[in-house]
């Protein structure tokens, strides 16, 4: 996604190509040589680059244009040169060009020794920026943060999570190694004994400070600083006595930070917007910004959503972790919904509902309505009709609704699952009587609820190190992959997990999608099959592919396809504890 630059080199290079023989039509040893050398030069830029999707295409190109550059260096002196005066232009053209290609050496060669020479008495340290924050308030937005940083910026940051090895070389890290200290001011930062270190470290060794307004929240006056101190134990406030970190340091930091210039951070504005006010502080921090980084945009039109608790600061950061790590791993993009009215937009193109769990979500009016809205495009039902859920119908196509795709993330380990208390009172008064979510969508978003909390969770965690996050992603990514291609399927052939494959038709998949269920599911469960989805009067057929000779073996609707058998009514025969057989291996 980062490279859509290369395809304006890539032309430049072609027109290059192109007219070279024209320029030098009455010269061609200098052909040669100039074709040769657009030729290694884009070469190089695409191992640079590697701007292809998959790695077989980047390594394909490179293959190809090391090919034509051997070429024509093997063809470039057996040129025929029809006078002597080509020859001796030729020999003076080569000439020129190996004393530039010295020249260039030479000049590069003395701008590298000067670089590490400057740096070697400038000392540089080693992180730009140090971000302080309180664990459990912006654990996620300093995650965020980091993330935009480094996709900007090739500096490298601080996170404790990354990089923290030793709580005792924290303090030193700050005094010696951090070019400017970032602190996300939260209600809770400066009651943190580790971070009210870092700061003071930062103010008594002068390294700059940029404070982070969350939503407003600002630094707390130094006659606080008293009743703080008080709070902490004396193991607490050990490590900052040992480092020289007293009272009075303490108070002087609080007063400084007062009167420090301050970046307002809206932690409830969408991924645009919260990315144009991280580059506010890579300005302010003059880090290196990379060449053509794209921007975060919109995608309201994508085939995954991803849904969390809106009136939660720390869900909407770690959606937006999840959000950027999804779209570099699966290459597709992801809309984080946060209203009703962008949810009925973004269903429309939608395949595939990732919920991300925190604690509190099952009373956010805002997701209720959104999976209220889901929900409600997977039936025949209209808002207005919310309260007949006799007359719920499935819809013929409901394969195609991203209702039947939903994968759930638990992302905070406080999430306490529903159980038959809250169902009830949800049933009978709904989540919120102004947003049109009272008791008469009660049952119905009782029942909505009940279908999300039938998938297994998988975990993520916006506070975990780098490696971690990019671990669980992978996890996540394949089922979204497993989901997101599989529903692009046409009566191909699938796989059991007894390793037989099975083709189905589309009839199938249509009776299986109206229970909610995916061909697999239904091959994994014999209730599922006891239960034909399918008229009688309708054909379905489903086959078994011998794995050796390929042959397909017809099986009716009233045959089990996980026993097979002759006799209809056995197949609907619950099994008994004394038709178990014991194997031992």
């Amino acid at each position: 996604a980062n490279r859509y630059f290369f395809g304006v080199l890539y032309l430049c290079r072609n027109t290059l190509l192109s007219l070279i023989p024209v320029a030098f039509a009455n010269y061609p040893s200098v052909q040669v040589t100039m074709l040769a050398a657009v030729m290694l030069l884009g070469m190089i830029v695409q191992m640079r680059a590697w701007p292809w999707r998959t790695k077989v295409a980047n390594i394909t190109d490179m293959i190809f244009s090391g090919g034509v550059v051997l070429f024509l260096v093997i063809a470039g002196p057996i040129v025929h040169f029809e006078t002597e005066q080509d020859q001796r232009s030729y020999a003076a053209f080569i000439s020129w060009s190996f004393c530039a290609l010295l020249l260039v050496f030479i000049v590069a060669f003395v701008v590298v020794a000067f670089m590490y020479l400057r740096r070697w008495l400038n000392s540089e340290k080693p992180y730009k920026v140090f971000l302080t924050h309180h664990k459990g308030a912006a654990g996620s937005l300093a995650r965020f943060i980091k993330l935009i940083l480094s996709k900007h910026s090739s500096d490298r940051f601080f996170l404790d999570s990354d990089e923290l090895q030793d709580l005792d070389s924290l303090f030193e890290c700050v005094r010696a190694h951090t070019k400017f200290v970032v602190p996300l001011l939260t209600p809770a930062l400066m009651t943190r004994p580790w971070c009210v270190g870092e700061l003071t470290t930062a103010f008594l060794n002068r390294v700059p400070i940029l404070p982070i307004s969350c939503n407003g929240c600002t630094i707390i006056p130094s006659s606080r600083v008293p009743g703080i101190l008080n709070s902490w134990t004396v193991d607490e406030f050990q490590p900052l006595l040992a480092a020289g970190i007293n009272e009075a340091a303490i108070e002087a930091t609080v007063e400084h930070m007062a009167t420090l210039r301050v970046i307002e951070y809206d932690r409830s504005n969408d991924l645009e917007k919260q990315e144009g006010t991280i580059l506010r502080i890579s300005e302010y921090c003059k880090l290196k910004r990379r060449p053509f980084v794209d921007y975060s945009s919109k995608a309201s039109s994508s085939q995954i959503l991803l849904l969390t608790h809106t009136d939660h600061y720390e869900a909407l950061s770690s959606s937006m972790i999840l959000q950027i790590q999804l779209q570099q791993h699966l290459q597709e993009s992801v809309f984080v919904p946060t209203t009703k009215k962008q949810m009925d937009k973004a269903l429309l193109k939608a395949k595939i509902l990732v919920i991300l769990l925190y604690n509190g979500i099952l009373y956010d009016p805002a997701f209720a309505g959104m999976i209220l809205a889901a929900y409600r495009e997977s039936l025949d039902l209209s808002p207005e009709n919310s309260s007949g859920l006799m007359s719920k119908t499935l819809s013929n196509s409901s394969e195609e609704f991203a209702w039947n795709r939903i994968i759930t993330v638990s992302a905070d380990p406080s999430f306490v699952f529903p159980g038959h208390e809250f169902y009830a009172s949800l049933a009978a008064q709904g989540v919120s009587v102004n947003d049109s979510l009272g008791p008469e969508v009660g049952p119905l978003l009782c029942d909505a609820y009940r279908s999300v909390f039938k998938k297994i969770s998988l975990p993520f965690s916006g506070h975990a190190s780098i490696g971690m996050i990019e671990h669980q992603v992978k996890e996540i990514g394949k089922r979204v992959s497993a989901h997101l291609h599989g529903a692009d399927i046409a009566g191909g052939v699938v796989r059991t997990v007894t390793g037989r494959r099975i083709s189905t038709t589309s009839a199938e998949r249509d009776g299986m999608q109206s229970l909610g269920l995916s061909p697999l599911d239904a091959f994994r469960s014999p209730v599922s099959m006891m239960a034909s989805p399918w008229p009688d009067d309708e054909a379905s057929y489903a086959y078994e592919e011998d794995e050796e000779t390929g042959i397909r073996r017809e099986f009716s609707d009233d045959e089990d396809l996980l026993m097979p058998t002759n006799h209809a009514h056995e197949a609907l025969a619950l099994p008994k504890p004394s038709d178990m057989v014991v194997h031992t291996f």
